[in-house]
């Protein structure tokens, strides 16, 4: 059993798939920490929330230890996704949250950060958590994972678009685990060839790479190694919000109970697959999906 921390925002989402809406609780470190608790770890979430939502947390399962710290509001995102390709999102903020306010060092004082195994953070924008408060936790705890996405979001009125990750390089020697698209990983890379940008990226800091890759699944570079994590079947996809976070949680927590990468890549992958075809965050076990790779192998051997 993993001891891992996770900070971040929690948000209120609206997803639009086809003429399906869905109003959902959301956010990185909501879908991670529902995904490493059904893997039974020692979960802590530290979201960011504000006061009139704190309904939100009766949605957190009552086994993750909560510590909320609230800010002015709750960000409201609006996800739409295309009918033709389920992975191509467009994006929307319909209420920003409070960015005067994002987690300080003050918050953490109370919190024995050395004796965490992983500490995720899932900043939705770029003050969330600042690469003062990023520095701070990466000198107590080097294991420090960060999904990106908030690094490169550009809110202009209701409207989000990619921008450039400008000061990239003050956060990247902080991060032991990247978590990022192969859109923004080309874009920080200034390259146009997946594997230079891997390999460019890790040079400044990063020791572990998850890249999504949209359809073809995932990329993990680990130890000068690229590994691909495709997806066991494309039929079926209903929701692909989230995915990042539950395929990222679960290869991660494989991987603090000394999995090598192939191993861990097996339970991610098919836990994302699983997460994709429900509109909750992941609902099966370990147990149950080491019955899916069982089974995964036997239909292999019998081919």
């Amino acid at each position: 059993m993993a001891k891992i921390l996770l900070i971040g925002s929690l948000t209120k989402d609206l997803i639009r798939i086809q003429n399906i809406s869905k109003n959902l609780v959301g956010g990185s470190v909501y879908y991670a920490a529902e995904a490493l608790n059904k893997f039974g770890d020692d979960v802590t979430l530290i979201p960011l929330l504000s006061l009139d939502n704190k309904s939100l947390l009766r949605h957190i399962h009552k086994r993750i230890n909560v510590k909320p710290i609230y800010i002015k509001e709750t960000f409201l995102f609006e996800n739409i996704y295309s009918s033709k390709n389920i992975f191509n999102r467009k994006q929307r903020v319909l209420t920003l949250a409070g960015i005067n306010k994002g987690i300080t060092i003050q918050d953490l004082k109370d919190l024995n950060l050395k004796e965490y195994d992983l500490i995720y953070l899932g900043p939705q924008s770029n003050i969330d958590i600042s690469k003062e408060v990023i520095s701070y936790i990466f000198n107590k705890n080097k294991k420090v994972c960060l999904y990106a996405q908030g690094f490169f979001r550009n809110f202009y009125e209701t409207e989000i678009k990619e921008q450039k990750w400008e000061e990239a390089n003050k956060y990247l020697n902080h991060i032991y685990t990247l978590i990022l698209s192969d859109k923004q990983l080309l874009a920080l890379s200034k390259k146009n060839n997946i594997k230079k940008a891997i390999l460019k990226i890790a040079q400044m800091g990063p020791k572990e790479i998850i890249v999504n890759m949209g359809k073809n699944g995932f990329l993990i570079y680990k130890d000068n190694h690229i590994s691909p994590a495709p997806y066991p079947n494309l039929k079926g996809f209903i929701n692909p919000n989230g995915v990042t976070s539950t395929f990222s949680a679960i290869y991660l927590s494989e991987r603090t109970k000394n999995k090598n990468v192939e191993n861990a890549i097996e339970y991610a992958i098919n836990a994302a697959y699983i997460k994709m075809n429900s509109w909750q965050p992941l609902k099966k076990d370990r147990n149950r999906i080491e019955k899916i790779i069982k089974v995964h192998d036997l239909l292999n051997k019998l081919n």
